[in-house]
């Protein structure tokens, strides 16, 4: 993956995942980040149900989104002044995001000298097959994968 160097404010992306926004709706994001290690003007999002380490990661929070499920909501409108998106599932949501900020990379096509390949395998077009890949016998290898 690599990054896509877009930016987009706390609405926007609040409007990608049908979440509701608490605080600077304007924030402007510009990458993704764990709550564990948080960067100004990232989005991360809070996986535990511990309100103390929610406390703790919080307390380390710098200017930043955070994408929250509603039962977490009071314990983390009283730590944190970053702006907040409510969502019902914040992992998933993050998921979401993903691709606004990094997009996919392809290799490109070819089957790699040190793959090995079943005889009866079926290789449609524009595949890439890296190194050391093992294609079992009777597999079906898609077009453009």
């Amino acid at each position: 993956m690599r990054k896509t160097n877009s930016s987009y404010s706390v609405h926007e992306l609040s409007a990608k995942v049908q979440g509701t926004v608490i605080g600077d709706n304007s924030l402007l994001i510009e990458g993704l980040c764990a709550l564990e290690t948080p960067q100004a003007s990232h989005l991360a999002f809070i996986r535990t149900r511990s309100a103390e380490q929610v406390s703790k990661q919080l307390a380390k929070a710098p200017a930043m989104a955070i994408l929250v499920a509603q039962d977490m909501l009071p314990n983390v409108l009283s730590e944190t002044a970053a702006s907040v998106i409510v969502v019902t599932d914040p992992y998933n949501a993050f998921l979401d995001l993903l691709p606004l900020f990094f997009e996919q990379t392809k290799p490109p096509p070819g089957i790699h000298p040190s793959a090995i390949i079943a005889e009866d395998v079926v290789i449609g077009a524009a595949v890439s097959i890296g190194a050391h890949c093992n294609v079992a016998q009777g597999s079906i290898i898609g077009d453009n994968s």
